[in-house]
């Protein structure tokens, strides 16, 4: 099951017999207004808890019966993949479950209550499931009490087998199914096919049975069934695994024969551990029937069952091939005598096996994963076998070489694919991690190169999972030694520009210096390692602002292309840095040649967003050399791929460039004299401004702590001010900073539109324009401008005040459609080559569009 809002199927039918009731009072519950705003579902593994809690929040979520307009968010968070308690695991989970988008560096609980504390005061009310509680209780009490002192809205629901002791909880104990027709919540509607009664007990079996093909007559033994349904105490998991037994052929009497003769039919379950009110692990009959499941199986069976429990999520057969498999060469030839083998070959019909004993479940095509109290006992039996650390160490590493390949191979078609492909295994990435950061596991390498090798997929960014990614990155590089490895190395380079796009130069000057203590162990230099240059490029480009960047980014590029094809992708994101770099930092002529290049690039491998990146920034030499309506073409270009593909990085800084150049082209008609045009275009700059920096402050990402960034910003802002005034600015600012992302991000593939066809307007008016148009005195006074004198210079050589010739200037560039002298020397070298106007957007033949 994947974490978030919406991940969750909706329940089965038949796992959901006989709890029509018990999920209409939960649902009642959390829309009620009472004192108490956490509901506990306590019971045994198997009871169906999880069930219940899917299908009461896809209720609250989906059905218009429930809440009318104010219906609830809903987020489900299964905790089940974290194995061990971890504070920041949980929240990071949480943050996730929530869709929170956080790039920044605050740790994730602030953020989440931030979020919540934001969204109430918009109106939004939230649902948050946390599912499997019971390994993680101090967390979770810490966590909801948290939460709850904050969040007044808010209502949590927990499963769990122990209680919270929280002050506003309320327990409701899952009970088993009704094993009495009277007891069940359909009453005696529902009868078997000698025409008797079904208790919800018996429906379920014989809704299994039904589903699997295999349906019930009156000449079976229906009295050993109802005595074998009773031995099951009415746990729904247990009554899967009798149905699975009875599809195998065996009769009704044999299973319960087996079934320890019935001992265990009155066992209670009962405990406690610490102050909490619990319940044993697993209900006693589903520990029987996991007992007489194991002891069916075939060693081989018996020992991939045991071996898949390593797995924190979904799995697919080549991933239980590699990790479970035993390998084909024994090392020193020293295999014991007796020894299981699994062989690679007999994985795949091995695991069909387990599919038809319900050992192994499908979670979807080509993907299958295990119920957690399968898991858990498979657990306990890979324990029994010994194996535990060896089969943990295969896994750490089959996830290493797959990060590892999808790094080497993203940069093509098949892009975007991989990168949900990586995201869908997250938890087995994360696990994987987990276990390489135990001291005990001495696999804190391999650990670190499943951190690189994601990073360089870029799927912290793709993500939001930055934050998340300092922190892993740091735990390694604190864990393996300090030596000069390649992993090492680019682990800090790419642990520096994560941190230059955190807005935080000042933390990645010292990962760069890190870099170079490194590379100095070496007889390498540092301008020959690759990732030391792109980092040192990056970090000029964004953290000094000095047009160096550009030959230094230029030479990553070239170290990247001579290191072979798998660091293609490598490659293609030093193209787009540099591509930035340039248009940012050089002239009009560079960055468009070195932008073009990044685009033509991405184009021919195929790579979807890494096009949208370069159609990013193919529109800064536009921007930066006064082609403002050009430069919002291919920055919308870029956005509205970007909002397609649903990534959450680009989009953000997507909205920022379309303000800059919004606001460039209000300058430009108010330079024109253009007044309400300018107006109505710096109106619409500046709400998209304030959506735009409210979606920043919402998803943390800190643009102005980036030089040419903060410098774009600045002079937008100034020119909005300057066009609409201060009050009027702060007006439009807000109402734009109010607006939900989705209208913002429809405002700046929108707001374009009319802002350019206004401009080009103006822009016509002086197409035919000429160097006739001026008067001699004009003409003279122009040219002496574009070959660099001064205003008072001019006045000497004219014999004219200097305030004589300032308004002489205004004449010109209004007759001429230009904003000042550059544009004005332009013109003219342009007049000279026999072109009598500027170009407008586009006139190079180049179209933003793919």
């Amino acid at each position: 099951m994947t974490t978030g809002r919406g991940g969750y199927p909706q329940g089965e039918a038949t796992a959901l017999i006989g709890r029509d009731a018990l999920i209409a009072d939960v649902v009642a519950f959390i829309e009620g207004q009472g004192h108490k705003r956490v509901l506990t579902l306590l019971g045994p593994g198997g009871v169906g808890k999880t069930s219940l809690a899917e299908e009461a929040a896809r209720r609250v979520r989906d059905d218009p019966a429930v809440g009318g307009a104010a219906r609830r968010d809903v987020a489900l968070a299964y905790l089940a993949e974290l194995k061990a308690p971890d504070e920041d695991r949980l929240h990071h989970l949480v943050l996730r479950a929530l869709e929170i988008t956080d790039q920044g560096v605050d740790r994730p609980l602030p953020v989440i209550v931030d979020h919540l504390r934001r969204r109430e005061q918009a109106g939004r009310r939230t649902l948050l499931v946390l599912d499997n509680c019971d390994h993680l209780l101090d967390d979770v009490v810490d966590l909801v009490e948290r939460l709850l002192d904050e969040l007044p809205d808010l209502r949590v629901l927990l499963t769990s087998r122990e209680t919270l002791e929280l002050a506003k909880e309320l327990v409701v104990a899952v009970p088993p199914l009704a094993l009495e027709p009277s007891e069940c919540t359909g009453g005696a509607d529902y009868r078997d096919q000698s025409d008797g009664p079904l208790s919800d007990a018996e429906r379920l079996l014989v809704q299994c049975l039904n589903d699997r093909g295999m349906r019930l007559t009156p000449d079976d033994d229906w009295e050993t069934l109802r005595r074998l349904v009773a031995w099951t105490d009415g746990i729904p998991l247990v009554l899967i695994f009798v149905a699975v037994r009875l599809l195998g052929g065996m009769a009704p009497r044999e299973v319960l024969e087996r079934l320890d003769k019935g001992r265990l039919l009155h066992a209670r379950a009962g405990g406690r551990r610490s102050r909490r009110q619990g319940l044993k692990t697993h209900h006693p009959s589903l520990t029987a029937m996991m007992d007489d499941s194991w002891r069916s199986l075939t060693p081989q069976q018996a020992a991939l069952a045991a071996r898949i429990s390593v797995f924190a999520d979904g799995f697919t057969v080549g991933d239980v091939e590699a990790v479970c498999a035993d390998p084909e060469v024994v090392p020193n030839g020293d295999e014991p005598g007796g020894a299981v083998r699994v062989h690679r070959a007999e994985v795949a019909d091995l695991v069909n096996d387990l599919i038809q004993k319900s050992l192994i479940k499908r979670h979807g095509p080509g993907k299958l994963g295990q119920l957690n109290p399968v898991r858990e006992y498979a657990e306990a039996r890979l324990v029994d076998r010994g194996e535990p650390e060896s089969v943990r160490t295969r896994h750490a590493r089959h996830f290493r070489d797959l990060a590892k390949h999808y790094a080497d191979t993203w940069y093509g078609p098949r892009e975007v694919e991989l990168l949900r492909r990586a995201n869908d295994q997250i938890a087995n990435f994360l696990a994987a991690m987990d276990w390489c950061a135990e001291t005990a596991s001495d696999q804190a390498r391999t650990g670190l190169e499943i951190v690189f090798h994601l990073a360089r997929l870029r799927l912290p960014f793709f993500f939001a999972r930055l934050g998340e990614w300092c922190d892993r990155f740091a735990g390694f590089l604190d864990l393996v030694p300090v030596e000069p490895t390649p992993e090492r190395i680019g682990s800090s380079a790419l642990l520096g520009w994560i941190k230059l796009c955190q807005g935080l130069p000042e933390q990645a000057e010292i990962h760069l210096r890190h870099c170079r203590e490194l590379v100095a162990m070496t007889d390498t230099p540092a301008d020959d390692v690759a990732p030391v240059v792109f980092l040192e490029g990056a970090w000029l480009m964004e953290g000094t602002g000095t047009p160096d960047c550009i030959q230094v980014l230029g030479r990553a590029v070239d170290l990247f292309a001579r290191s072979g094809p798998e660091f293609d992708g490598d490659r293609g994101n030093s193209l787009l840095m540099w591509a930035l770099g340039a248009g940012f930092w050089g002239d009009d002529a560079t960055g468009t040649r070195i932008a073009q290049r990044c685009l033509d690039d991405a184009r021919a491998a195929g790579a979807e967003w890494a096009i949208s990146w370069a159609q990013w920034a193919r529109g800064l030499a536009p921007l930066m050399h006064g082609r403002p309506v050009e430069a919002v073409q291919w920055f919308r270009a870029g956005l509205e791929t970007q909002i397609d593909l649903r990534e959450r990085w680009g989009s953000t800084w997507g909205s920022e460039a379309c303000f800059w150049a919004l606001a460039a082209i209000a300058g430009r008609l108010e330079a024109g004299n253009a007044e309400t045009g300018a107006r109505e275009v710096a109106e619409a700059a500046a709400i998209l401004m304030g959506g735009a920096l409210a979606i920043q402050r919402d998803t943390h990402v800190n643009v102005i702590g980036l030089v040419p960034f903060r410098r774009e910003r600045d002079r937008a802002h100034a020119t909005l001010e300057r066009v609409l005034g201060r009050d009027r600015f702060r007006e439009c600012f807000d109402k734009g900073a109010a607006m939900p992302a989705v209208e913002v991000h429809h405002l700046a593939l929108t707001a374009h539109i009319v802002a350019g066809d206004t401009l080009r307007r103006r822009e016509e008016r002086y197409a035919n324009a000429s160097w006739s148009t001026l008067t001699p005195r004009q003409r003279k006074i122009a040219d002496l401008v574009s070959q660099g004198l001064t205003n008072q210079q001019v006045a000497g050589k004219v014999h004219s005040s200097r305030g004589a010739v300032e308004q002489q200037l205004t004449v010109i560039y209004r007759t001429l459609g230009v904003t000042d002298r550059t544009a004005l020397t332009d013109w003219i070298e342009r007049m000279h080559d026999g072109a009598s106007t500027p170009a407008t957007a586009g006139s190079d033949g180049r179209s933003p569009g793919r």
